[in-house]
């Protein structure tokens, strides 16, 4: 970013100094800070100095603004991270047996067999049919009903 690009809005105070009222631009660096410093280092008079105690807090200040934004972008780059990995643990549900606290009208907890995944808002959803019986030869009869269960809501994967 150019200084040119910054916007700053000067006054002239009681003692005849100019002085910065506003800045208009949100994407100021730790450099732009330091040139915008400097500039005023260069233009103050000599017999009234600028605090410094003042200048080290507007320092400490951008300081803090910028490893605020770098922890944020940190965190929404984690965020990525995590969701990434749950769908990729979901996708190994596909074929797969998930309970989801359900019961039938035994009392016996309800099988969803996995068929696919979806992802809808940021959420993550198994598409399942709901496990009938088990035949003989280890295949499942499913009912023709397709369920969508949130991935949140599994409480149990079984092969």
């Amino acid at each position: 970013m150019n200084i040119e690009d910054v916007k700053v809005s000067t006054a002239v105070g009681f003692d005849g100094q100019a002085i910065t009222t506003g800045i208009s631009n949100d994407k100021l660096t730790n450099d732009d800070f330091m040139r915008i410093l400097l500039e005023q280092l260069k233009m103050q008079d000599p017999t009234k100095p600028m605090d410094s105690a003042q200048m080290l807090q507007d320092q400490m200040q951008m300081s803090q603004i910028e490893t605020n934004i770098a922890t944020q972008n940190a965190m929404k780059a984690m965020q990525a991270s995590f969701f990434e990995s749950a769908v990729a643990t979901s996708a190994n549900m596909i074929g797969k047996v998930v309970e989801n606290g359900n019961v039938n009208d035994v009392g016996a907890a309800k099988g969803y067999y996995v068929q696919s995944i979806t992802v809808e808002d940021n959420k993550i959803y198994l598409q399942a049919r709901e496990v009938i019986s088990i035949n003989e030869d280890g295949s499942f009869e499913l009912s023709e009903m397709k369920t969508k269960i949130p991935i949140e809501k599994v409480t149990s994967v079984t092969a």
